[in-house]
């Protein structure tokens, strides 16, 4: 029986899985709109953490859920912007927001990753 709930935790963790979902429309410098930056988010593939996503917020609205090496990519306006992690319960505590004046026609770039300092997901700029 012990070998059956084994096989049965083993199991269940391993088909959980993170998938990346993007909740604002994709956008590359090609694309991107006149007063417009883009913005670009990588998560870095590990495994602690690597069973569920990560949700990556602009100025408080969740723009998509990153799983391990996964990168989303989307258009803003220009101006005062504050990158952060949504919280999710036993994964992510927000930190303090990364703030940025962001500059029409340029690009930014962010990684997350597990932080063992901080016991949880941070968001760093690159």
């Amino acid at each position: 029986m012990k070998r059956i709930f084994t096989a049965l935790i083993t199991t269940i963790l391993l088909s959980s899985c993170a998938t990346t979902k993007q909740y604002v429309p994709t956008a590359t410098l090609e694309t991107l709109k006149p007063g417009n930056s883009l913005v670009r988010v990588e998560r870095k593939s590990g495994f602690v953490g690597s069973g569920r996503s990560v949700e990556v917020t602009d100025n408080g609205v969740k723009t998509g859920s990153l799983s391990p090496g996964d990168t989303i990519i989307w258009q803003r306006p220009a101006g005062p912007m504050d990158i952060n992690l949504a919280e999710a319960a036993l994964a992510v505590t927000p930190g303090e927001p990364i703030h940025v004046n962001a500059i029409e026609g340029h690009e930014y770039n962010f990684v997350t990753f597990w932080s063992w300092a901080a016991n949880t997901f941070v968001i760093r700029k690159q």
